[in-house]
């Protein structure tokens, strides 16, 4: 009888693990995307690197003329911040991060797994700009501190601070959708 239900376990054991195989087997081979990405033609794509309008930012001088205005995607908590933009490959002109700093002291970012050449632009708890990173280096660990203490750190393409005339003195104004 003992050998009966030694012999009863191995093959409840058989069934369950060949049971455990089937189960792996269907999910990998059903061709559906796995939690988190989702499949394009060429690929697969972490949803995480796709832009998420959270917010729109505008840029004014003088309390009162309109410089610029930017959807955004806040980086608000720990995780955010320290990821950024990291990995990413693309962003529209009229897109940012804005990064929302637990208390305003001195800034500093870096580059690490950072595809996109950037202008980094400080930003006080008015805020008020106080300083500005212009294109920087893809990849690159070096420091990118702020000249001055900042709760706001806003990340768009390099050429953005130019392009649109951006001074230290202007002022950003967001909301959230």
């Amino acid at each position: 009888m003992l050998k009966n239900i030694r012999s009863s376990k191995a093959v409840i054991g058989v069934i369950m693990a060949l049971g455990l195989l089937a189960f792996i087997f269907s999910q990998v081979y059903t061709g559906k995307p796995s939690s988190g990405r989702i499949k394009t033609d060429k690929n697969t794509v972490d949803k995480s690197l796709l832009f998420k309008k959270e917010g729109e930012l505008v840029i004014i001088r003088n309390d009162t003329d309109t410089i610029s205005q930017i959807d955004i995607e806040y980086a608000n908590n720990p995780y955010k911040i320290e990821r950024g933009l990291m990995y990413r490959k693309e962003m529209q002109i009229n897109q940012g991060m804005l990064f929302i700093m637990p208390i305003e002291k001195m800034q500093s970012f870096w580059m690490k797994n950072t595809f996109l050449p950037l202008d980094i632009i400080f930003i006080d708890g008015n805020g008020i700009i106080g300083s500005v990173q212009k294109n920087t280096e893809p990849f690159s660990m070096a420091s990118l501190p702020s000249e001055l203490p900042a709760k706001y750190v806003l990340e768009v393409n390099a050429g953005f601070w130019d392009k649109f005339g951006l001074e230290k003195g202007d002022k950003i104004v967001f909301k959230s959708i």
